[in-house]
């Protein structure tokens, strides 16, 4: 069973929000301007995913792409202020960034197989190496929300080699939305290095 998501949120308060845009009270010039999540976490979404992440089966990537591209298409009206966003600033996809150990344990980084494609669909420019994570922490399945909201910070920080390449818009992707910390850190990191928009994407909230 899969399930669609009729009530986006406001990617900081995580309250209900029209279109997922970030509320006007919630907005400052660091947090997330908006977020997009496709599908619950849950049923054979969820099983996608986790076979994805823990058993390698990375061929599932081209059908949880064709479901969410499906769904994009099939109600833009529901997602229009995620595609307003995408035409008028035609933003670079972003995923986020594994550490390199745990990129090596896994043989790939399972939100950039994702955005990648993702880009490809939606005719986006794709730039896999602007963000990086240059600490190894502990993972952030399993730990509480205070515990993921302390563990993320700091692990974000701009590829000194790609700063020339900044854009003033970027989308960034990841497969799960849980509690948000590492889209919310990761937008931070992003704005305070120049971005102006920076809207979030996830297969799965």
């Amino acid at each position: 069973m899969i399930h669609i998501i009729e009530v986006a949120i406001c990617p900081v308060c995580t309250r209900s929000s029209i279109g997922g845009a970030t509320h006007p009270g919630c907005r400052n010039k660091y947090t997330l301007d908006g977020l997009t999540s496709i599908f619950r976490y849950s049923g054979g979404i969820q099983r996608a995913i986790k076979h994805l992440k823990y058993r390698r089966m990375t061929d599932v990537i081209s059908s949880l792409v064709n479901l969410t591209i499906a769904q994009l298409q099939n109600e833009k009206e529901r997602y229009r202020y995620f595609y307003t966003f995408i035409q008028n600033e035609k933003p670079p996809i972003i995923p986020i960034p594994l550490h390199w150990w745990r990129e090596r344990g896994r043989w790939f980084n399972q939100s950039e197989l994702i955005g990648q494609e993702i880009a490809e669909r939606l005719q986006l420019e794709f730039k896999p190496d602007i963000l990086i994570r240059p600490k190894f922490k502990t993972p952030q399945a399993g730990l509480t929300r205070k515990d993921r909201l302390t563990n993320i910070k700091g692990s974000f920080t701009i590829n000194s080699n790609e700063k020339l390449r900044m854009t003033s818009a970027i989308l960034l992707v990841d497969d799960v939305w849980t509690t948000g910390a590492t889209l919310r850190e990761a937008a931070n990191i992003l704005k305070r290095a120049g971005v102006k928009r920076v809207w979030g994407f996830t297969v799965a909230r």
